[in-house]
Parts: C-alpha cells; sequence; structure tokens
C-alpha cells in the first residue's frame, strides 16, 4: 500500500509516503443499515451483502472524485485548507481538555 503511494505506478497514489491507519468512525452507519436490514426480515447474508455493497459503492464514488481533485486545488487553496484545519482544531480543544482530565465520568479527577 504504502509503496504504491510512495511510487505512484501508472499515476495512482499521491506521491508520498501516506501512513494508513484504521478508523472505526463507519462502524455506527453499518451497525444502523445492517439492524435495519436485519429488522425488515434479512438473513445475515442478506446483511453481509448489503454492507459489502454499500462499501463497493463508497470506493467508487472515491474512485470518481478523485480525478476531480486537479480542479478542486483552484477552489481549496492552502490558505483555505490552513484555516479549516485551524478551526478543527481548536473546536476539539474542549474535547481534549475534558480527557485530560478524566473525561465526563470522573468529574473531580484532577480536580
Amino acid at each position: 500500500g504504502m509503496f504504491i503511494q510512495a511510487r505512484r505506478p501508472f499515476g495512482i497514489g499521491a506521491g508520498m509516503i501516506c501512513l494508513q491507519g484504521t478508523s472505526f468512525a463507519f462502524l455506527g452507519a453499518v451497525l444502523s443499515a445492517g439492524f435495519l436490514v436485519k429488522q425488515r426480515g434479512g438473513s445475515p447474508e442478506d446483511i453481509m451483502a448489503m454492507i459489502f455493497g454499500v462499501c463497493f459503492f463508497g470506493a467508487l464514488v472515491q474512485i470518481v472524485l478523485s480525478r476531480c481533485i486537479g480542479q478542486l486545488r483552484r477552489i481549496i487553496t492552502p490558505l483555505v485548507t490552513g484555516i479549516v484545519i485551524t478551526l478543527i482544531g481548536v473546536s476539539l480543544i474542549k474535547v481534549g481538555v475534558t480527557d485530560l482530565g478524566g473525561g465526563f465520568n470522573a468529574p473531580d479527577f484532577g480536580a
């Protein structure tokens, strides 16, 4: 994966080292969709087919959108991305400080 990203064979990849990590952010949406199929009488095979189909469709969307990156660079300049990333970081300060103090389950921790 990382070799393909860095070497860009056939124009595929970012041209830089991109370490890919896992994320569980998608699980909520996948589980909700799976429970919806189950509520409608779907079998475990139907649930898995839906999950694989949605993942396949999502991959196709990313492939199509990746071809538009060149045009988006005119709109999304380094100034715009810098401001957006800074605002995301500023909005996460409260979450970080809360977690540093033990989270919401320990209101008197660190006091």
